[in-house]
């Protein structure tokens, strides 16, 4: 990865700072509270989400409410930019012209797969830290233990010791019970012979099989109904002969009726008396016929009188013709009359006439005459309509009592018509007395033999119910019926006592089988929870193994010093490029230990020293790990060094330069020979570039 380009926007010191940053070693200078760290840091911070120091709040720059960090780089040969805000978790990344990733996650996932090393190698070997450089050296020995089990990406084993003591050692179940299983197999056995007892009991107790209980049963109750059936036969022989008797008695009853009945033809009776019926009403209203003739017979008419009213009515009605034209007449004279007056009374004298054309000397005279000409023919009017009032009401009345003459001398001659009718219809009171007498004595003897029918009905079906009953009647046809119960009644009795037996046996066997499940599920649950204890103890064995060998002081310690001796080598290799006449390993206490040319073990180092050691391990570590992060950052590597060993670091940093394994390296120092190695130079205040 090469860094181009550091944008710091409310940065601890840093309001707005853009850096352009290249390939190959770049120095960044000046004075002391200028940002120089805060540099480092910010790259830190970009590159894992995390600070040397602090919260990222405490990170925002004083009286801001928020500050972010971009950078822009080249990996893999391809363009990225990455940013990430102090305020939350929010972060951007965008790489390879892609969609820029918002979410953290997917950010996370993207950039680990990118960098492909962790955030401890990034911030303990790629960015050597000023003041962390000498710690792995001489700091304290569980510092140092931790940052060298950071590094090497040794799993924190305290945390897995704790799990298997909390979630599996303090909850392994406690031991199951366990009985004698000697005794619980010979329980078993006694249990078992005691079954076999009891089996060979029950088959000793001949028992009858259900069907011939069920039939002995029956043989019981057909001999007891033959004795109770015994007297009853008696009594059912003597009603079905009663039986019979009303019944010989009730068919000569029958017979007899049925013989009257066929004598009498009802038919014939019944037609006779319907036609003296008919023959009644029509022969009372042939009477009520010529008694209303008779009445009307008594009143007599005269016909000349009735002829003269006719032709009197015809002359009425002449007249009254004559006199109805006469009045239509008289009331056209009138209206005439009346148009003229209002026509003349219009014009004025000396007019011309409308009818004849003449002049007319004296309208008003006109007028009076014609007014005095409509008062007679009013009066006449009036004098013919009075007459014509009086005719309607003559006629009229003329009119009415012609038309009752008449209407009684159609009744009489209706009358006569219709006794015309009747002159053949006779009737008989007598006659019909006769016949309705024949007609319900048949109906009587008719009632009577559906009673004596109903009544044999009766008798025959109390007949079928006694023979029924008598064939239902048990009889013994045997030679002892009493020696015969005693014998079925003895063999069911010593059946119901087996039984009994077999039943208490059986309850007792069932007990005994049940007992036995039990001592064999006791006996099998045993031998199970006897080996799931086995299985237990061997687990909580082996569990106690692993947190044994996860102790910090075993397993952890173990492989954190295998990698020790490796790193020992590369460290061997960076020391000589300072000339120092000394070698040095990670002891067994991860301290850096220095041995002369004949192998003592030195006491002590001068801080020099202790800075020149700490370098080459950061190298050796940054060679061993990171070898595929072409990037390296120093802060205040020389602090500490006299002139020779800062000349053997800068010689260093020169041959790092030229060995093209580090394609990016940013060193922050005061030194002047930082000039001699650097191909670009930032100074913070003035924020310019030199180039070489």
């Amino acid at each position: 990865m090469i860094i181009t380009d550091l944008e710091l926007n409310n940065f601890r010191k840093h309001r707005q700072l853009k850096l352009k940053l290249k390939d190959g070693v770049t120095g960044i200078i000046g004075d002391n509270g200028t940002g120089k760290s805060s540099i480092i840091e910010a790259i830190l911070f970009a590159l894992t989400g995390s600070l040397f120091n602090g919260t990222k709040d405490d990170a925002i720059s004083l009286g801001a409410d928020s500050g972010d960090v971009t950078i822009k780089f080249i990996l893999n040969g391809k363009k990225g930019r990455l940013q990430r805000w102090l305020s939350g978790s929010k972060v951007q990344l965008a790489y390879d012209g892609g969609i820029p990733l918002k979410k953290s996650g997917e950010v996370k996932e993207l950039w680990d797969k990118l960098l492909q090393v962790g955030p401890e190698i990034i911030s303990k070997v790629i960015i050597a830290q000023q003041g962390n450089i000498p710690l792995l050296f001489s700091g304290d020995s569980t510092v140092r233990e931790k940052i060298f089990q950071k590094i090497f990406l040794v799993p924190n084993t305290e945390k897995v010791r704790s799990l298997i003591s909390k979630n599996y050692l303090k909850q392994l179940p406690p031991l199951l019970p366990i009985e004698d299983i000697e005794d619980l197999r010979n329980e078993i056995h006694n249990t078992q012979k005691e079954i076999d007892v009891l089996h060979c009991e029950i088959q000793e107790l001949p028992l009858l099989e259900e069907s011939d209980v069920e039939a002995f049963k029956a043989q019981l109750r057909f001999l007891s109904k033959c004795e109770a059936d015994a007297g009853s036969r008696i009594i059912v022989n003597e009603a079905i002969e009663r039986c019979e008797e009303r019944l010989e008695i009730l068919r000569n009853e029958q017979k007899e009726y049925s013989d009257i009945l066929k004598s009498i033809n009802i038919v014939d009776y019944e037609k006779q008396k319907n036609t003296l019926l008919q023959h009644k009403t029509l022969y009372q209203q042939k009477i009520n016929y010529e008694r209303s003739l008779a009445n009307l017979e008594t009143i007599k008419i005269d016909f000349d009188l009735l002829e003269n009213n006719r032709e009197l009515l015809k002359e009425l009605h002449k007249q009254q013709k004559e006199l109805y034209d006469l009045s239509i007449t008289l009331k056209v004279k009138i209206d005439t009359n009346t148009i003229q007056i209002g026509k003349f009374k219009d014009l004025k004298d000396k007019a011309m006439c409308h009818t004849c054309g003449q002049p007319l000397h004296s309208v008003t005279e006109l007028v009076n005459l014609l007014e005095q000409e409509k008062q007679e023919l009013l009066a006449e009017f009036k004098k013919v309509s009075a007459s014509l009032k009086e005719l309607e009401l003559e006629i009229t009345k003329k009119s009415t009592e012609i038309a009752n003459v008449e209407e009684h001398l159609e009744q009489i001659k209706s009358l006569r018509k219709s006794l015309t009718q009747f002159k053949n219809i006779e009737f008989s009171e007598d006659d019909l007395t006769s016949f309705s007498e024949v007609i319900e004595s048949y109906r009587e003897y008719e009632k009577a033999l559906a009673d004596v029918k109903i009544r044999i009905s009766s008798e025959e079906g109390q007949l079928n119910k006694f023979k029924i009953e008598l064939l239902n009647l048990a009889e013994y046809v045997g030679e002892d019926l009493n020696e015969e119960k005693g014998i079925l009644a003895s063999a069911l009795n010593q059946h119901v006592e087996n039984t009994r037996q077999v039943q208490v046996k059986q309850t007792a066997l069932q007990m005994k089988e049940f007992a036995l499940n039990d001592l064999n599920t006791r006996l099998n649950r045993s031998k199970d929870n006897q080996e799931k204890n086995k299985k237990r103890n061997r687990y909580s064995e082996l569990l106690n193994i692993a947190n044994d060998i996860l102790q910090t002081s075993n397993f952890p310690r173990k492989l954190i010093l295998d990698y020790a001796d490796i790193v020992s080598e590369y460290l061997q290799e960076k020391l000589q490029d300072f000339n120092m006449p000394y070698t040095a390993k990670v002891a067994d206490n991860f301290k850096i230990e220095m041995y002369d040319d004949d192998g003592r073990r030195l006491p002590s180092v001068s801080g020099g020293q202790e800075i020149q050691v700490g370098i080459a391990l950061h190298l050796a570590l940054h060679e061993l790990f990171s070898q595929s992060f072409p990037l390296m950052i120093i802060d205040e590597g020389t602090t500490h060094l006299d002139t020779t060993n800062r000349k053997a670091y800068f010689d260093i940093i020169k041959k790092l330069k030229s060995a093209d394994k580090l394609q990016q390296i940013i060193i922050i120092d005061h030194d002047p020979m930082l000039s001699e190695v650097v191909d670009h130079v930032i100074s913070l205040g003035q924020i310019e570039e030199y180039n070489d």
